[in-house]
C-alpha cells in the first residue's frame, strides 16, 4: 500500500477546517499524526527482518529457488545483507521492501507481506498487532522478479 502522507494529512486538515466552520468556529482536534503508525510499523518490520530468530514477531523467511541454487554460503551472505539493509526509499514508510546487491549474484529484492496467520490465506487486518499478524519476508533475485 502506498500513499502520499503529506497529501493525506492536508485532506484531513481541510476536513477539520470544514467541521470548525460548521460548528460555529469551535476548535476541532488536530488530525492524528499518522507518521507514528508508519514509524512503528517500520520498527516492527526492521526488528523482524534484522533478527536471527523471529524477535518475538510471528513470521518466516522464504527464499526463492533462484537464490537457493547458489548454495548455503551465498544464501547466508544474502540473508545477512537483507538483515543489515537500511537504505529505504522515502516512499516505503513501512520498511516492507528493499533491494540489496550481492557481489556474485547481483541485485536481490525482498519484501514483507502481512497475513492473518501462518496459513497465509488471508491478509492481516492489523499488521501493527504482532499478535494478530504473521509476516512473510520473501527474497528473490531481481531476474526472478522481472520474469514473474
Amino acid at each position: 500500500m502506498s500513499f502520499d502522507l503529506e497529501s493525506l494529512l492536508n485532506e484531513v486538515s481541510r476536513g477539520f477546517s470544514d467541521i470548525e466552520r460548521e460548528f460555529g468556529g469551535k476548535k476541532a482536534q488536530e488530525p492524528p499524526d499518522l507518521t507514528v503508525h508508519t514509524t512503528s510499523l517500520a520498527s516492527i518490520n526492521d526488528a523482524f527482518r534484522a533478527a536471527e530468530g523471529n524477535a518475538g514477531i510471528a513470521g518466516m523467511w522464504v527464499l526463492s529457488p533462484g537464490l537457493e541454487e547458489h548454495g548455503e554460503a551465498i544464501t547466508a551472505d544474502i540473508c545477512a545483507l537483507v538483515r543489515q539493509h537500511d537504505g529505504f526509499d522515502p516512499s516505503d514508510q513501512e520498511h516492507a521492501f528493499g533491494l540489496v546487491v550481492h557481489p556474485s549474484v547481483g541485485e536481490i529484492v525482498w519484501q514483507i507481506d502481512y497475513f492473518a496467520d501462518e496459513n497465509c490465506e488471508q491478509p492481516a487486518t492489523d499488521p501493527m498487532s504482532t499478535d494478530q499478524s504473521y509476516r512473510v519476508l520473501s527474497v528473490f533475485t531481481a531476474s526472478e522478479v522481472e520474469t514473474a
